[in-house]
């Protein structure tokens, strides 16, 4: 078994050598770990053990004044393997396979490599072109999964994107309000894809919400917006729907100020999410109650300011504090409509 794990690994070694990769190989060694035969032959040390053979090999032909002999050391593994189960000499081609082909492309040094494989392993030319079939197919449905789940990623950080270029600026309470308050979007996508959803889902939509098309647009975005939130809907439960409702609600009020556009468009949002007008009113009451409590502690603060400020400036504060209060208390009250 030793001598076969052995074989193994040194030519697992030189495909990933004679590949390029040989400096930085945890993408390999990644998928290498994900198949049959690392299973069956392999330990998590087996890239660290064939190196240090092939070191000891050099070493020892320095030594005896003999040259390196590449072509030598492709072929001799396959006298230990070619005995083992035909299912594992398949195997172990799919794995070459997802070496060598890596990049869509053979080098010089990869076409001999393959070629001397294809050679010396006791597996017909029909076998082995049926190993790289496979191996076609699963990469194929890999990237079909990547790709659905970027699409995700730029679906889901679409209406947060949303709301904060609604009122055509992106202010520090925003950015904060995305980086460090939005839960779902970092658990489901992140702020980066917020940024750049824009130009990533379904761009042949796009509308300038300021053109004289207004009810064409308006009605773009909320094609948009549904496909964006159907897709929401098919992914989260309705706990993590209501965590996205408060913190779109959150980020409209991160600025203190409402803007008719974000109104519009968290009505939008609201209309196509999975709950119900209660569901909604619940969480936006939440944030409303949570606005309240934090402004009241700001007050309280003020108030404490009184006693250690002139009494003309005193006053000055307090107003501005009340006037704040009103302006968005009555700024969000669309909201519990």
């Amino acid at each position: 078994m030793e001598k076969i794990s052995n074989s193994i690994g040194d030519l697992l070694r030189l495909a990933i050598t004679m590949s390029g990769n040989h400096e930085d190989p945890s993408k390999e060694l990644s998928k290498i770990k994900e198949g049959k035969i690392y299973s069956k032959y392999l330990d998590e040390n087996w890239w660290d053990k064939a190196a240090r053979r092939a070191i000891d090999t050099s070493k020892k032909r320095e030594e005896s004044g003999e040259e390196a002999d590449v072509i030598a050391d492709i072929k001799a593994p396959f006298d230990i393997i070619n005995p083992i189960e035909k299912e594992y000499r398949e195997h172990l081609i799919y794995d070459i396979t997802g070496v060598i082909f890596a990049d869509g492309e053979l080098t010089e040094t990869e076409e001999l490599f393959w070629g001397l494989v294809r050679e010396n392993i006791d597996l017909t030319e029909e076998e082995i072109l049926a190993q790289q079939q496979i191996y076609n197919e699963d990469l194929k449905k890999k990237v079909e999964k990547l790709k659905a789940k970027n699409e995700f990623m730029y679906a889901f950080a679409y209406p947060y994107w949303l709301i904060v270029a609604a009122d055509g600026e992106v202010d520090d309470g925003e950015i904060d309000a995305l980086n460090n308050e939005s839960k779902m979007l970092k658990k489901y996508s992140g702020p980066a894809a917020t940024m750049s959803c824009e130009d990533n889902f379904k761009p042949e939509l796009k509308w300038d919400m300021e053109n004289d098309e207004k009810e064409i647009g308006l009605e773009k975005y909320n094609k948009r917006i549904k496909a964006s939130i159907d897709m929401i809907n098919e992914r989260l439960p309705k706990k993590d729907l209501k965590e996205v409702i408060y913190e779109l609600n959150k980020l409209i009020l991160s600025d203190n100020d409402v803007h008719d556009n974000e109104s519009m468009l968290f009505g939008i949002i609201c209309e196509h999410i999975d709950l119900t007008q209660d569901e909604i009113s619940e969480v936006v009451k939440k944030v409303t109650d949570e606005l309240k409590a934090k402004l009241g502690i700001n007050s309280a603060v003020n108030e404490k300011k009184k006693t250690e400020q002139p009494t003309k400036k005193t006053e000055s504060n307090s107003g501005c504090a009340s006037v704040i209060l009103v302006l968005i208390i009555s700024s969000i009250g669309f909201l519990l409509i």
